[in-house]
């Protein structure tokens, strides 16, 4: 059972990793794939949402254990509409 939950906690933490990637504009999603189709840049496409982003990480705690709930809560009223519609599929999605 241990090692069932920390392989779906590592999961988690690396779906995160991409959604958060998605919300930026880094990457797309559909269905169970992640992909790009624009040029490699360090530059977030969606700067709205990486201010926005980069603005609640800078106010939570790194090491709260529910870091990525803080977070999502914050992205919630934070966000414009077309971007809160991602963050809401962020948990009711299946991979």
């Amino acid at each position: 059972n241990g090692q069932e939950q920390e392989i779906s906690f590592s999961i988690d933490v690396v779906r995160r990793y991409f959604e958060y990637l998605d919300l930026l504009g880094f990457v797309d999603h559909v269905g169970y794939e992640w992909f790009s189709k624009r040029p490699v840049s360090l530059v977030p496409p969606n700067h709205a949402a990486a201010n926005v982003l980069k603005a609640i990480i800078k106010t939570v705690d790194p090491f709260c254990p529910h870091i990525n709930q803080i977070i999502k809560d914050e992205l919630l009223t934070r966000l414009d509409k077309n971007d809160i519609n991602k963050v809401l599929k962020w948990d009711t999605e299946c991979y």
